[in-house]
């Protein structure tokens, strides 16, 4: 009997990870001090019933409008731009009144510029297809933008141009087979693969003078992986437990003994890495001394935490080899086990 009250418990309990804020946005275009703008986002999921919107410039919050109403589904917020607020590129932050969720975007207010907000972010191979894009304020439509690639601050070469933006938008998307650069005045003649692997990579989109430009994450390029030589990386396990840790609200303790399996059965693979976006949150496990084995590990998730929340989606880990040297990654899903 209790076993069937168990199932029928789990089945009815909602997943952890179903609630979220997201596509924090403003209207229009180009927002306008002392005019009327609308701030929009989507609910998904139990929350709290009100948000607070935020606009912070330069890490220093700028305006407030509290107590706003958060219903399922789109939301949108009108809203009279003070006429007093500094010029510049703002974060807008929409957050639930208890804290527990949030999303937020960059904006210009009253300046042109250029937002990236899609693109490369942890590690991307050699050869394969992404995209990117971005957002162009006050700078038109049809005004080209040139795309560059840059590694540590020097340019490595040209990856693509198009126009500034969609008609119906602020801005577009463009893609990119990764490791390939284009000659700077004839897009369609492509050097395949010239880019070697490696990190502190960037795209840069430009406008036409120069004078504006927004830059991806930094991200890694690592180089195709031979699956002759690293069948065993089908064994690592794509999903991971993390439990609470009593007394520290941003800490989980992670699950490791699926990982210590496929570790044990990996000469090649020295040390393994948690990482989410582009900081590594712990290593994992290493072999030498210092390696002891154990079930599990206490990490300090800090800002991720909320993706614990949220599903668990973004993070991946890092396989390197003696020397350091990466030999491939895998997106992993971590899935926070309740009180």
């Amino acid at each position: 009997m209790k076993t069937k009250l168990l199932a029928l418990f789990l089945l009815a309990a909602p997943p952890t990870f179903a609630a979220s804020i997201s596509g924090v946005w403003a209207r229009p275009c180009l927002v306008v001090k002392g005019q009327e703008c609308t701030i929009e986002w989507t609910r998904t999921g139990p929350m709290a019933g009100q948000v607070n919107i935020t606009l912070w410039l330069a890490g220093g919050e700028q305006a407030e409008i509290a107590n706003v109403p958060n219903v399922e589904g789109h939301n949108e917020k009108n809203w009279m731009v003070p006429a007093d607020l500094p010029t510049g590129k703002y974060v807008i932050r929409v957050s639930t009144a208890d804290g527990l969720f949030h999303d937020e975007s960059e904006h210009y207010l009253d300046q042109r510029g250029l937002v990236f907000v899609g693109g490369p972010y942890g590690t991307v191979t050699l050869g394969s297809p992404m995209s990117y894009a971005w957002h162009g304020f006050g700078l038109g439509l049809s005004q080209p933008t040139y795309h560059d690639l840059y590694r540590n601050g020097a340019l490595v070469g040209r990856i693509g141009s198009n126009d500034m933006s969609h008609s119906s938008g602020c801005g577009r998307s463009d893609g990119w087979i990764v490791g390939h650069l284009v000659d700077h005045n004839d897009d369609e003649l492509v050097i395949a693969e010239t880019v070697p692997a490696g990190s502190g990579y960037r795209i840069r989109v430009s406008n036409s003078g120069g004078g504006y430009f927004c830059e991806s994450d930094a991200f890694t390029i690592i180089a195709k992986i031979d699956p002759g030589r690293f069948k065993a990386f089908s064994k690592i396990p794509g999903h991971i437990l993390v439990g609470p840790v009593p007394g520290c609200p941003m800490c989980g303790e992670m699950q490791l003994q699926e990982l210590w399996e496929f570790f044990e059965s990996s000469p090649d693979v020295q040390e393994i890495q948690l990482w989410h976006g582009n900081r590594m949150l712990a290593k994992l496990l290493e072999r030498g001394g210092a390696a002891r084995q154990r079930a599990s590990r206490r990490i300090e998730f800090g800002n991720a935490f909320a993706k614990l929340r949220q599903g668990g989606a973004g993070f991946e880990l890092r396989l390197l080899a003696a020397g350091g040297k990466l030999l491939g990654t895998q997106a992993v899903v971590l899935s926070l086990q309740p009180h």
